[in-house]
């Protein structure tokens, strides 16, 4: 499984939810999203599905059967926190023009 600290900065690097929104977003509350982040917990199977579809990784990584995150996640890490949020606009743009 991924570790808290690995969940804490899926949570808030790449979804850029506060601890309440994720819990409400995949069915749980908020203390057991603190609880998993601090590895005393971990998510259900149907938490983790709920998970790969709003963070668009794949369950096997959030399993840990995948090694290696998918690529895009480590270029995305790499960017400084301005272009993260550049891109984060240019995607959230190009998702409301798809609805």
């Amino acid at each position: 499984m991924v570790t808290g600290r690995e969940w804490r900065a899926i949570r808030e690097e790449i979804l850029r939810m506060s601890q309440q929104q994720l819990a409400d977003k995949i069915g749980t509350s908020r203390q057991r999203v603190s609880r998993v982040e601090r590895d005393l917990a971990e998510y259900s199977f149907s938490q983790l599905k709920a998970l790969q579809d709003i963070a668009g990784l794949p369950l096997a990584f959030l399993l840990n059967l995948e090694d290696d995150p998918p690529p895009w996640i480590n270029a995305y890490m790499a960017l400084d926190k301005a272009k993260r949020r550049q891109l984060d606009g240019f995607i959230l743009a190009a998702i409301k023009l798809l609805k």
